[in-house]
């Protein structure tokens, strides 16, 4: 059998000097941690008018694809919708809204109670629907958030020769970000969302006002 040539002196120096380079590297550099953005805006006040004796419902709204997540979204150009890798929100637009919605309705203290899907208390008329858009935006005149939703107000105990949908409407609220930056997004959606939101429980007052069952 042919004996294997010796190994030169060379080639275990350098192998040594390649082993004590990547033992001085240390350890690999760790990503940028993920930030979790929320929103927040300041909380409602007592609205003006007189009190309206209707428990409601919220359910939560579910956020319909592709706003059905976490993810910070943006869209720069045509057909394209981006997420930013660092940067997500504390909860999905469903929850985020639904919250703003309750707080909202609950704050303006005209309604003789708000409770959601996990109360005890099942009343008779519930709001529900869906988040349509909740996205960072690039449009002509900069960057701006949008936020979309589509709500139903329905009678859980309409009779049969009814409708249980008492009162449907759609919302948008568009704010302008200061910059690109996710920290002004979250500050421009806030905005968006506690205009919606005072928007929603002003109208739904009103029908709930006049068109008690």
């Amino acid at each position: 059998m042919t004996a294997r040539p010796p190994v030169p002196a060379a080639a275990w120096i350098l192998a040594l000097a390649l082993l004590g380079a990547a033992g001085c590297a240390g350890p690999a550099a760790l990503p940028p941690e993920v930030v979790h953005l929320g929103l927040e805006y300041p909380s409602p006040g007592p609205a003006p008018g007189l009190a309206i004796p209707v428990v409601l419902g919220v359910r939560q709204l579910a956020a319909v694809p592709p706003f059905d997540t976490d993810r910070l979204l943006f869209r720069e150009q045509a057909f394209r919708l981006e997420a930013y890798f660092y940067h997500r929100w504390q909860a999905d637009p469903g929850q985020l809204v639904t919250t703003a919605l309750v707080r909202e309705l609950r704050g303006r203290q005209r309604l003789a109670g708000v409770v959601t899907e996990d109360s005890a208390v099942q009343p008779r008329l519930w709001l529900e629907g869906s988040v349509e858009e909740f996205v960072h935006w690039h449009g002509a005149d900069g960057w701006e958030a949008v936020v979309a939703v589509h709500l139903l107000l329905m009678d859980r105990e309409a009779p049969a020769t009814q409708p249980p949908v008492l009162w449907r409407r759609g919302y948008q609220a568009r704010r302008p970000c200061a910059s690109p930056h996710p920290e002004d997004a979250a500050a421009a959606m806030s905005a968006a969302l506690a205009e919606l939101a005072s928007r929603v429980a002003g109208d739904l007052e009103a029908q709930l006002a006049g068109a008690r069952p």
